[in-house]
């Protein structure tokens, strides 16, 4: 432990007031370290001594003795004075109270203090078995020690010094039979007894008080702002540790924050000016406006052995309309607990829901009116089953009696007040919405089993309806929510209470519409949260309560911002063209299946996903507000507003404060045994005491800071050609379009400018005509909302080339022309962009990529026709042609024969010649036929031409005098021709024989040479005597 100096601040105040026998003294003192500040009040209320024989202040027999009165109308003195000056004086709200105030912790006195939120402090360290003060062997404390709830946070310790209760009276602090010696020793400085009581020590460990300071940043328009802790928003606050439990969102752009005061924000596209939201410090809130009242309220009894509590009015919670201070509470179906085997247990069967008014005074939840909820008939409601909208719960009362169904079963949890007085009420059994007149008799009701409500929710998982309702600011439409998801037939038995999606029901009263959307619970598998409540902020936006069921510290209890109005319509006119409704099968089926079934399974995030590829979203969500962390910072051992089920929440005096009130179940939880008759258990909290119902007022409005954006634009826009003309152009006209893009104001207007021309405004679009040929040049600059211009604004250069380019032919076919060859020479020039491309064409075919030189062969006979095209650069086409006609030519054909006359058998070879008649030319081709006597020859039928020349061998087996003749056929560039007939003489073969009548013979001897031939036929002619070649002689033959 450490002792640091503290300085006294400024004088003392001493209230005055009349009630006070021994007037209350007040110091404000500062710790010289830190400079934190608290105000120690010094008390001594009215003694119980010197009683009265009659009036309010004689002893009641109640065991607190007289002046009971007195001594509580000093308790409520001293809060007013509080309140009214001491806090507003020193402008610092830790207080702490000490002194002997002659009541022990149970008494009136303390209890006024203590539902004030005032924390006994020695009750809380220390425990039952505290004392201070030792009389006639009896053992309490009288001398008290309360935090305010922002001092108690800070406080460490406390506990009772026992240095003078525990002495034996002889050494009483009085001087009755003391020497003069022990009378001086009596009032030495020392530890030693001074005193009947002993003093109380508390530990404080001041911290410096939180408190949020204003920022500023600047961010450049279309970029993020990104802050990290150090520099954040917590470094210039003050306070040890602050954190931030809640904040708003900027109107013009998006922005996240983290508890350390880091935070990323994004401007809205194309906005800049100045941005803001607010945030709120969990020390700053606990210090500057946390105000605790309990409603001190009959029991209803006691039973089962458990007192049972009557306040518990914190199902829902309504501000009264036109009323600051009072705000209506509703109890839910009345006192139960879980029974043996799934059962309920209601100890009072005969409970009536009801509504309750609370004026909301000096730490006091006043009920001021008590409004039962009736059926239409004035028949009460009560807490047993729905015979409408059976749950399927079994309920008894401690006896173990069966309690049935009812007609007038109701299980009430929103609640909505409207101005004309009367009430609309959800419940968890329907879920139904009521319409209740103001002395709570039912005027109308809204059910899933009419039509009026969608049918699916009658699905609800088992107490776990409507849990929330709220109305629009504008009175126009009822915003029902669900606590859990439903549990629709096709989940086949998985438990609904961890899925994510709950239904939001809206209802607009004048017309009956309805509509519904999805909110998605944090996790609640893990989680396992639940809504417990919803209030409206606008017509699109609400605060939505989610909470676990376990008691601080370490609990989920926060509170969320939402926003319906981007939010899918899932309800029975839900337009999804991606699914269809089915109010029989769970409402939207996606796929056949149920939201439910189709988030199986997922976690939040997956579930939005999930969603969201089905084209639903759900409704917008955003932590407004960490509840859990705020009352961890007011009390870590969780003893402030210590509750598991927080389920009240209203916003009072214009949304800046908000008012939260706990389900306090009537103080039980369960109970201790199996069987009838039940005995019940109490329902404790942290605090060591049971479970009442307490409202808490947090100003919202103290706690925040400003953040002021100032979202700047110094960067100028880019400017991007869109489009524009070819280059080169073949048009002498051009248009452009174009963009800019901008990252903070957006692009406001461009100016142009054509071949360096000055700068003027245009559109996108822009057209220029009549534009000579050769170059140009384009420019455009973009121009922002506040005026910055691209510095280097966008261009572009072409050439306009509206001149075609020339073709010539060097080379081409005469006409006519008996060949089916062609060859082209051709030459192409362009005197602007220059030729780009030359393509051929031959007898209107496709054109396609040629060059020069270029030939064809194989073209039939007739007229043809030749094109070359050139295109420039800039498709400009320029062309030639060239016609020409093949035909036949004429043709002459020779005939020869290598012997005639010939002899039979002589092998005969017959050429044929063909040639070209001018001005034909080329060499003919085809075949030629041989004749003889008009009949083509054996072996000479169609011989090829080779060169012109055709060649055929025969022979003749007769001798007789043939007429031969040759047939040119004629080929595709030749006409046909033929010559003849010729005449082939052919004769019979002979044999010569030849005698000489001497042989050999004398010189000079006359010798007879006689020559005989022999032929097939009669043989005439003559014969010639040969001396080698020298002829002798020429006989005619004879016989």
């Amino acid at each position: 432990m450490v002792s640091l100096p503290i300085t006294p601040i400024g004088a003392a105040l001493v209230d005055s007031d009349a009630i006070h026998n021994r007037p209350p003294v007040a110091q404000l003192f500062e710790e010289q370290r830190s400079g934190e500040r608290f105000s120690l009040i010094v008390n001594h209320f009215k003694s119980k001594s010197s009683c009265p024989a009659s009036g309010a202040d004689a002893d009641q027999g109640d065991g607190q003795s007289c002046w009971n009165a007195t001594r509580v109308a000093q308790a409520q003195r001293l809060l007013s004075w509080i309140n009214g000056t001491l806090v507003p004086t020193s402008a610092d709200p830790d207080v702490l109270l000490v002194g002997d105030f002659n009541a022990y912790a149970k008494e009136d006195p303390i209890t006024t203090l203590v539902n004030a939120g005032y924390t006994n402090l020695i009750s809380s360290f220390v425990g039952a078995e505290a004392y201070s003060y030792v009389f006639d062997g009896q053992w309490g404390y009288l001398d008290q020690a309360l935090a305010s709830p922002s001092l108690l946070a800070q406080t460490s310790g406390a506990g009772d010094y026992h240095i003078n209760a525990d002495e034996p009276s002889v050494l009483d602090y009085n001087t009755n039979y003391k020497s003069a010696a022990q009378i001086a020793a009596f009032f030495n400085a020392d530890a030693f007894r001074t005193s009947d009581h002993d003093p109380v020590l508390i530990g404080l460990g001041l911290r410096p008080l939180a408190r949020a300071a204003a920022d500023s940043y600047t961010v450049e328009a279309g970029s993020t702002l990104s802050v990290n802790a150090s520099t954040g928003l917590l470094a210039n606050d003050s306070g040890l540790a602050p954190a931030i439990i809640s904040y708003t969102q900027p109107s013009h752009g998006t922005l996240s924050l983290t508890a350390d005061g880091a935070l990323s924000y994004t401007p809205a596209p194309g906005y800049t000016g100045t941005d803001s939201f607010s945030y709120t410090l969990a020390s700053t809130t606990s210090a500057n406006g946390t105000r605790l009242y309990r409603s001190d309220l009959a029991l209803l009894g006691t039973f089962g052995g458990v007192n049972i509590t009557a306040s518990a009015y914190g199902s829902a919670l309504a501000p009264v309309p036109g009323s600051s201070d009072e705000f209506y509470g509703l109890t839910d179906r009345g006192p139960n607990v879980d029974g043996p085997s799934g059962s309920k247990i209601e100890p009072i069967p005969s409970f009536t829901p009801a509504i309750g008014k609370f004026k909301l005074v000096d730490g006091q939840a006043i009920l001021e009116q008590t409004i039962t909820l009736k059926a239409a008939d004035g028949s009460p409601y009560n807490g047993q089953v729905s015979t409408e909208a059976n749950t399927g719960e079994t309920i008894y009362d401690l006896d173990g009696n069966l309690l049935p169904a009812s007609p007038y079963g109701y299980d009430p949890e929103g609640l909505v007040a409207l101005a004309d007085g009367s009430f609309w009420v959800s419940d968890e059994y329907g879920p139904f919405i009521t319409h209740f007149a103001a002395d709570g008799t039912q005027l109308a009701r809204l059910s899933p089993y009419d039509g009026s409500l969608p049918a699916e929710l009658k699905s609800r998982v088992v107490n776990r309806g409507m849990e929330g309702l709220a109305i629009t600011p504008d009175g126009s439409t009822l915003v029902g929510m669900m606590q859990s998801a439903l549990q629709q037939a096709d989940l086949a038995g998985s438990d609904a209470k961890k899925l994510t999606p709950l239904r939001i029901v809206t209802y607009a009263l004048a017309s009956g519409e309805t509509h519904e959307y999805l909110y998605l619970l944090d996790n609640p598998s893990t989680t396992k949260t639940a809504v417990s409540e919803i209030t409206a902020l606008s017509n699109t936006t609400f605060l939505v309560l989610e909470r676990d069921g376990n008691a601080l510290p370490g609990a989920y209890k926060k509170l969320f911002l939402i926003d319906i109005s981007g939010a899918t319509d899932v309800g029975p006119g839900s337009s999804l063209a991606s699914a269809s409704y089915d109010a029989a099968s769970g409402g939207l089926l996606v796929g056949g299946k149920s939201i439910e079934l189709l988030l199986k399974g997922q976690n939040t995030a997956a579930a939005t996903s999930t969603l969201a590829s089905s084209g639903i979203t759900p409704v917008a969500k955003s932590l407004y507000l960490d509840l859990g962390a705020l009352l961890t910072s007011l009390d870590p051992q969780g003893r402030f507003f210590a509750h598991d089920k927080i389920e009240g929440v209203a916003l009072a005096n214009s949304g800046t404060q908000l008012v939260i009130a706990n389900d306090s179940d009537f103080g039980l939880d369960g109970v201790t045994n199996s069987a009838a008759p039940f005995q019940l258990h109490a329902k404790m909290t942290a605090t060591g005491e049971q479970d009442e119902g307490e409202f808490l007022v947090i100003d919202l409005a103290d706690a925040s800071a400003l953040v002021t954006l100032n979202v700047q634009d110094t960067l100028a826009p880019e400017t991007i050609i869109d489009s524009q003309p070819t280059n080169p152009s073949s048009s002498a006209a051009a248009s452009f379009s174009f963009s800019g893009s901008d990252s903070g104001a957006g692009v406001a207007s461009f100016a142009c400018s054509l071949d360096g021309a000055a700068f003027a405004a245009c559109t996108s679009g822009v057209s220029y005509s009549d534009l000579a040929d050769g170059s140009h040049s384009f420019a455009v600059q973009a121009i922002d909302g506040v005026g910055n211009g691209d510095a280097t604004p966008a261009s572009v250069s072409w050439m306009v080339d509206t001149t075609a380019p020339t073709v010539s032919f060097s080379e081409q076919p005469t006409s006519p022309i008996n060949s089916g060859a062609a060859s082209f020479a051709f030459s192409s020039s362009d005197a602007g962009s220059g030729v780009a491309s030359v393509a051929c064409s031959l007898d209107g075919a496709a054109f396609a990529a040629c060059t020069s030189p270029l030939s064809y062969s194989g073209l039939a006979k007739g007229a043809h026709t030749f094109q070359v095209q050139a295109i420039d650069q800039a498709g400009n086409l320029g062309s030639a042609s060239a016609s020409w006609t093949i035909n036949a030519a004429a043709t002459s054909t020779r005939f020869s024969t290598s012997a005639n006359p010939a002899v039979t058998g002589q092998e005969l070879t017959f050429t044929a010649r063909v040639a070209v008649l001018a001005p034909g030319v080329g060499t003919p081709a085809g075949n030629v036929t041989f004749l003889s006597w008009g009949k083509p020859i054996a072996g000479c039928r169609e011989v090829a031409l080779s060169d012109g020349v055709a060649r055929c061998t025969t022979s003749f087996s007769h001798a007789g005098a043939y007429l031969i003749g040759v047939r040119y056929s004629g080929g595709d560039y030749f006409l046909a021709s033929a010559t003849g007939p010729w005449l082939q003489v052919v004769k019979s073969a002979s044999q010569v024989s030849l005698r000489s009548s001497a042989n050999p013979s004398a010189f000079g001897q006359s010798v007879t040479f006689t020559a005989r031939v022999r032929a097939a036929t009669r043989v005439t002619g003559s014969v010639t005597f040969l001396d080698g070649t020298t002829v002798l002689a020429t006989r005619q033959l004879s016989n």
